[in-house]
């Protein structure tokens, strides 16, 4: 059996083509979906996650200040970061509107 892949960009592609020969004159032409089904389960899980907290995140920002685990998870609020470390690994200063710090 040869195998060949499509495209010199196969490498890159979420779903690239492969040809392979089985005996003298079979050609066969197949995709690989298996990232697609990756995604698809990694989508499930993320969304079978958030489930619980989205009558939380719907409330706004009292019931999000309420809710321990959505205020710890909101990394930027009325374009102010929140997140010290964001900051200090783009070099920004702390106050609003976190301009660049001099090098």
């Amino acid at each position: 059996m040869v195998c060949r892949r499509r495209s010199a960009t196969a490498q890159r592609d979420f779903a690239s083509a492969l040809t392979f020969v089985v005996g003298d004159n079979v050609l066969y032409y197949a995709v690989d979906h298996s990232p697609s089904y990756l995604w698809n389960s990694a989508t499930w899980e993320i969304s079978e996650a958030l489930l619980p907290f989205l009558r939380t995140v719907m409330g706004g920002s009292a019931a999000w200040d309420a809710d321990p685990t959505i205020r710890r998870a909101i990394e930027i609020r009325d374009g102010v970061i929140q997140n010290p470390a964001i900051l200090s690994f783009q070099g920004r200063a702390p106050k609003h509107p976190h301009r660049p710090l001099a090098t």
